[in-house]
């Protein structure tokens, strides 16, 4: 049987464990929100570059050798950076999945400690009840020794 004094042990580095992994579970949270965020704004940086290259269309309008060529470029640029804005977006992607993952782990990890708490708790409870039952028996028992020698 475990002394109270194990239980208690295991209950405070149970806490301790549950209060780390609740830390790095936020921590994961909040490294997700940002790179939402990065994600969030390329995506509305890639729609401004769309519409931008909409506007540079040469469709019904009469334009010499010069202009054609000064919308081809500008089209060409805008293109452009619209690629280099998704391969930019490539790795930030590869880091979000991780750190979905990492926080599904932190949730889980610390769902696990939870239960273990728990188990912690009920049974130190259950030890003592135990210790006191114990204590009272003793106690009881000596209180019948000491009325069994005065009568």
């Amino acid at each position: 049987m475990s002394s109270l004094a194990d239980i208690d042990r295991l209950l405070g580095m149970s806490a301790w464990r549950q209060h780390r992994g609740e830390r790095e579970l936020q921590a994961a949270r909040q490294r997700l929100v940002l790179v939402q965020r990065e994600l969030a704004a390329m995506d509305e940086h890639e729609g401004s570059l769309r519409a931008l290259l909409g506007s540079h269309r040469a469709e019904n309008r009469v334009l010499d050798h010069w202009q054609l060529l000064e919308t081809l470029r500008r089209q060409a640029v805008i293109r452009r950076q619209i690629q280099l804005l998704a391969l930019e977006r490539g790795p930030l992607h590869e880091q979000r999945v991780q750190l979905d993952q990492a926080v599904h782990q932190a949730q889980q990890g610390l769902l696990r400690l939870r239960r273990k708490h728990v188990k912690y708790v009920g049974l130190r409870q259950r030890l003592g009840r135990e210790y006191r039952l114990a204590h009272l028996r003793r106690d009881e028992g000596e209180i019948e020794d000491l009325t069994g020698m005065k009568g």
